[in-house]
């Protein structure tokens, strides 16, 4: 994934390795699927290597939000 990302958009291999791990990172607290987290992963990283870190930054902050008030009705509801 990382050289036909490369060959695409050429930027320095730390950048791009340094960015794919922080999104992968992040996809991982809300997708546990395997092949679901790599899509996105994928996805998120093409879309910053084209200039939309602040909305690929934004969408991530969005989907932690709401998986976190997911657990927190989950562990109320859990208690009741």
């Amino acid at each position: 994934m990382i050289r036909v990302l490369a060959i695409r958009f050429p930027a320095e291999d730390s950048t791009v390795l340094h960015a794919l791990s922080n999104v992968w990172q992040a996809v991982g607290l809300f997708e546990k699927d395997e092949l679901r987290r790599r899509t996105v992963t994928h996805d998120r990283l093409t879309r910053i290597l084209c200039g939309e870190v602040c909305g690929v930054t934004k969408g991530l902050r969005c989907l932690g939000t709401v998986e976190v008030r997911r657990h927190l009705v989950k562990d109320r509801m859990e208690r009741n």
